[in-house]
């Protein structure tokens, strides 16, 4: 066990104290779906196109700027469009940003996508564990994240989703946009290929990678089977503005029930299993207050025979703290490759 799953796990829960802070900060005024449902005609859009079998999207690549870090890893900053589901997205977030960190002795055939996760507005979080990778041999690319930085609807305030039905595309528009890079990756010689995030990244990392038609590693952090387990029985529940949605729900019953309808159809643990090699390493955490047990259960369930599931007697935010753990298993899946 580590020392911040331990202290949390015994002492305090950090997932408390961070959802009181948040409530301390000028967004925690501002309550999650603050304007009500939103547009159904989207989540249905989302819906009819989550389950496609269509092929991930190509992506024409706009490189904007390169720059050295101190250790001698190269940042490439570059763009491309979001585009399956471009139509609905505001025009402020069609435009995916990402950073392409690669070893200072140049490229080979290992790679790392690094997806979003919620409410972050830029790239710099991550990329300390890139840059860490680097220095092994290790290219890795991070993408932005859609309604947030850079890409957030100009009337949207701050990280508060203003919707409900934001969220679902949020989700959908990040899926297809790791499906790109993957792709890209794939096409640029990095052929041995991983997929990681944290909390809503780790889902949506999954989430891409078993609609790939190629071998990928997938090492999900603290990632619900369903959005569902967050929303709904999570911290999260709590900063929702349930009356708007009440009011404003088109089934015209308690909007907890009809997102349920909706979580279920996009659920990870009723995607299918590839049988291409692809295999899933999930950190769950026993006292997680943003992801319950039980969500971490089913897709443990669900990747029994083709994955391997770490436990901390800890909660969400010390699970994703305790980054020597899931980068030790980055790199042991380049073993042998770099």
């Amino acid at each position: 066990m580590g020392l911040i799953s331990a202290i949390d796990s015994k002492l305090l829960s950090l997932d408390e104290l961070y959802f009181w802070q948040r409530l301390r900060t000028k967004s925690g005024s501002m309550q999650l779906f603050h304007q009500g449902w939103g547009d159904q005609k989207t989540i249905d859009v989302v819906d009819k196109l989550w389950s496609s079998s269509d092929a991930a999207a190509d992506a024409a690549i706009s490189w904007s700027s390169f720059k050295v870090h101190g250790t001698g890893a190269g940042l490439h900053y570059g763009s491309f469009q979001s585009e399956r589901y471009a139509p609905w997205l505001p025009k402020e977030s069609r435009t995916v940003k990402f950073l392409l960190v690669t070893p200072a002795g140049g490229t080979n055939d290992c790679a790392l996508l690094i997806a979003p996760t919620s409410r972050e507005t830029d790239l710099r979080r991550r990329i300390p564990m890139a840059v860490d990778l680097a220095a092994k041999g290790i290219t890795s690319m991070l993408l932005d994240n859609p309604f947030m930085g850079d890409r957030k609807p100009d009337k949207q305030f701050e990280t508060v989703i203003s919707r409900f039905s934001d969220y679902p595309l949020l989700t959908a528009a990040c899926v297809e946009e790791n499906r790109t890079a993957l792709k890209w990756m794939k096409a640029q010689g990095l052929t041995r290929l991983c997929a990681t995030g944290v909390s809503q990244g780790g889902f949506t990392a999954a989430a891409a990678a078993v609609r790939m038609d190629f071998p990928i590693t997938v090492v999900a952090v603290a990632a619900p089977h369903s959005a569902e387990s967050v929303v709904i029985d999570g911290i999260p529940g709590r900063l929702c503005a349930w009356d708007a949605l009440d009011r404003t729900c088109p089934s015209g019953g308690p909007a907890r029930q009809h997102m349920q309808h909706i979580f279920d159809r996009t659920r990870l643990d009723r995607m299918r299993v590839p049988t291409n090699g692809t295999r899933m390493h999930l950190f769950a955490a026993r006292r997680d207050r943003y992801v319950p047990a039980h969500s971490y259960q089913r897709l443990e369930k669900h990747w029994a025979a083709h994955g391997a599931v770490e436990w901390s007697a800890g909660g969400h935010v010390s699970t994703i703290l305790e980054r020597h753990r899931y980068q030790r298993v980055i790199e042991d899946s380049m073993k042998g490759f770099v």
